[in-house]
């Protein structure tokens, strides 16, 4: 199914077959306020073909860029509550003024609440997040995740990033060029990690596992001169 040129300003609703793709091109989704939603984000575990966006625009809606979406490129959110959950393929796209609605916990880039389910396979490829109410990357309560890479990632944040916490291991992460104005903390043990690579990036500190209570922040050491602007572990 493709959904092509079109402007919604409802909510669209509806069931779908299974194995069905979803293709959204060129299409604007404009809501009334980021309590509101007019695009298709529940549809997700529906479409269980995958779905597709390209060229399209999300605006003061609750619902960003859909979870699990198989391809994102070229798309542009703008005052929205979510950012990208468990993402596949992400290329090119835009955060532009998210904030949370009634508390609401939200993450710019996540793998959160997804035991018995391994991640595997991530791409987030010149994407960029200004003025976000929200944490930066979420790595939580995940069992595995495995061949991630975020290249050319710029994110204005509100809350460290986490990677790990309470998930049993992490193998083959790439962060090249991924620039933070907060803290990105490791939250699991050296030896749960593999393969993992930080190139090029910068944070507002970096902090890693310690298996103490250092400054009053439960496992952490912040500014390990080893990795603290780049390493390899």
């Amino acid at each position: 199914m493709c959904l092509d040129n079109l402007t919604i300003r409802d909510e669209v609703e509806g069931g779908a077959v299974a194995g069905v793709k979803l293709w959204v091109n060129n299409c604007r989704f404009q809501g009334n306020g980021i309590s509101t939603a007019a695009h298709p984000g529940e549809w997700t575990p529906a479409w269980s073909g995958g779905q597709y966006w390209t060229n399209s625009d999300i605006t003061d809606d609750q619902n960003a860029v859909p979870g699990g979406v198989q391809l994102a490129r070229n798309v542009h959110c703008t005052r929205v509550q979510d950012g990208i959950e468990t993402p596949k393929l992400i290329v090119n796209c835009t955060w532009d003024t998210t904030a949370p609605f009634n508390n609401r916990h939200t993450d710019f880039i996540s793998w959160n609440f997804l035991h018995g389910i391994p991640q595997d396979n991530s791409i987030v490829y010149n994407v960029s997040g200004f003025n976000l109410d929200m944490t930066g990357i979420l790595f939580k309560d995940t069992d595995t995740l495995n061949n991630a890479a975020l290249v050319n990632v710029f994110m204005d944040y509100s809350s460290p990033a986490i990677f790990g916490e309470h998930c049993n291991s992490l193998s083959h992460l790439l962060l090249l060029n991924v620039t933070s104005m907060d803290a990105l903390y490791w939250a699991m043990p050296r030896t749960t990690m593999s393969n993992v690579s930080v190139r090029g990036c910068a944070f507002g500190v970096m902090g890693i596992y310690a298996g103490v209570i250092l400054g009053g922040f439960t496992g952490y050491a912040a500014d390990r001169p080893d990795i603290s602007r780049a390493g390899r572990f």
